[in-house]
């Protein structure tokens, strides 16, 4: 993993503060974007990791995604889903997003984090 900074992309607030507790814990920086930004936004970052909340962002944040990959970013993505949304996990997947659902995801999220 790079140095650069653990990215949440369209994070709500309470993603926004389980992941900002966590990444502190870990000595890590966290940048917070939405998928609003664009693609090389994303990668001039140089995030380390990025991580999705697919359920906010759905397509628009898989979009960014897709095209941050395309203009170089190389980071790791991991996007955290509803366990009902077996399609949003598809989708997920097919654009090279690491999908873990919710509750695994903040369960497991000091592992996640060091995994990359």
């Amino acid at each position: 993993m790079t140095s650069g900074p653990v990215v949440l992309l369209d994070g709500d607030l309470l993603a926004r503060g389980r992941l900002q507790e966590a990444t502190h814990a870990k000595g890590l920086d966290l940048r917070i974007i939405g998928s609003a930004a664009g693609a090389g936004e994303l990668r001039n970052l140089d995030p380390s990791m990025v991580v999705v909340d697919l359920d906010n962002g759905r397509e628009r944040a898989l979009a960014l995604v897709e095209e941050a990959r395309l203009a170089g970013l190389d980071a790791p993505v991991i996007g955290f889903f509803s366990h009902v949304d077996r399609a949003l996990e598809t989708a997920a997947e097919a654009a090279g997003v690491r999908a873990i659902r919710r509750g695994r995801f903040w369960a497991k999220l000091p592992e996640v984090l060091d995994e990359g």
